[in-house]
């Protein structure tokens, strides 16, 4: 091996980790903070420590440039306030959180009610404010302009935007919105709600799926109009639709534009993508093999069996019983992390560099993920800060990327 050629992996080694026995393999280190969950938004993100600290990185606001109290953070900062989370997702202007005890937290910059707490337009806070209502909830989702909780009943709740009924409560378009939980309709039991852009999917006990909203054949209904549902104009439900030739599903996630689910057996599914009026959106996002999107659910391509699917602006990925990355879609941010950026589709799953185990994933402009030793990965666009590692100028890191240390923890 030439000198040229060692000081390169070398280097490369500094910069993303290499294992004993090769370059490439990402060596976890055994001290520095840790981690049990993360949420990848649009302009930020969030993670929340193994003792429950929330905390966020990015441009700390709905958008950049917005002023008020929110800067830009390269390295995770903290979340103000004393409150402990046990888990967090965010959105596009907004993340929320629960406490140990379901009860639910948002903060961030709101446009159309997401915070939960009364409000419905350019309200910003940087520390968390309950969500109005008194109740408690076993798991969140956080849209980009609109959040879902499921109670510990079952029961759905959905608040912010509604404008193509995203919120499931009957109504939809403008002055719809709601700045507190509405009820999603239907007398449904969910184990697990997702919110989208503008459409929410939820998997029923029974593993049956349900989505509304819609736009871009994101809902997974099959409607006798299909052109006007592959330009996204009028295929939009302020209820509850059951989704067109579906398996049972063990989880769901939406997406922009798009949704992908796991069917009970690991068995990844995707639907809608249909992107017609701009080529340039068509990047694989279902993983059929195919650039092309569908009004109903197409296996993913590849024969691998999934533990979770989860999807973001232009990419999905999925994790596997063993806790393998596979991602699909866009890369032209390197968010698929397998080594590289490009302008063309990725229309199957290809694996994410590192040899990483990962217990949790969560895409948005850029994607991230928890390992099951607890420590936390970004890869993607550096721009903004997105990936927590101090960078903020434009760039990509096409490899799982650490995550800076919260500091003293």
């Amino acid at each position: 091996m030439s000198r040229k050629v060692t000081t390169v992996i070398a280097i490369l080694c500094a910069v993303t980790g290499c294992a004993p026995d090769g370059p490439g393999a990402i060596t976890e280190p055994e001290v520095g903070t840790r981690w049990m969950g993360v949420g990848a938004g649009t302009y930020f993100s969030c993670g929340v420590t193994t003792t429950g600290v929330p905390a966020c990185w990015g441009f700390y606001s709905a958008a950049p440039g917005q002023g008020g109290d929110f800067a830009l953070t390269g390295v995770p900062v903290p979340v103000p306030g004393t409150i402990s989370l046990r888990s967090v997702s965010v959105g596009g202007g907004v993340a929320c959180g629960l406490d140990e005890g379901g009860r639910a937290y948002c903060w961030g910059r709101e446009h159309f009610g997401e915070l939960g707490n009364g409000g419905s337009t350019n309200d910003s806070t940087r520390v968390p404010v309950p969500v109005q209502g008194g109740l408690t909830f076993a798991s969140i989702d956080v849209g980009y302009s609109h959040v879902c909780a499921v109670t510990r009943a079952g029961v759905g709740y959905c608040w912010g935007e509604n404008g193509g009924g995203a919120l499931g409560n009957g109504t939809r378009g403008p002055g719809t919105q709601r700045g507190v939980p509405s009820r999603v309709v239907g007398e449904l039991t969910f184990k697990s709600i997702t919110a989208g852009t503008t459409q929410t999917c939820g998997v029923t006990a029974e593993g049956v799926g349900y989505c509304w909203g819609g736009g871009f054949g994101s809902a997974g209904i099959s409607a006798p109009d299909s052109t006007s549902c592959r330009q996204g104009a009028t295929c939009f439900f302020s209820t509850p639709q059951r989704i067109s030739a579906e398996p049972r599903f063990a989880s769901i996630s939406a997406g922009n534009g798009f949704t992908c689910g796991v069917a009970i057996g690991g068995v990844g599914y995707c639907w809608g993508g249909l992107f017609e009026f701009d080529p340039s959106q068509r990047t694989g996002v279902l993983g059929s093999g195919s650039t092309s999107g569908s009004l109903v659910p197409v296996p993913v391509a590849g024969g691998l069996k999934f533990a979770t699917i989860e999807t973001g602006t232009r990419a999905a990925c999925g994790l596997t019983p063993e806790g393998a990355a596979y991602c699909w879609g866009g890369n032209s941010s390197a968010e698929l992390g397998i080594g590289g950026t490009d302008e063309r589709p990725h229309p199957t799953p290809e694996a994410v560099r590192g040899g990483l185990q990962f217990q949790q994933l969560s895409l948005g402009e850029a994607s991230c993920g928890v390992t099951r030793d607890e420590n936390l990965f970004c890869w993607g666009t550096t721009y903004g800060g997105l990936l927590g590692n101090g960078e903020t100028r434009g760039g990509v890191r096409a490899v799982p990327t650490r995550v800076a240390d919260l500091p003293g923890r």
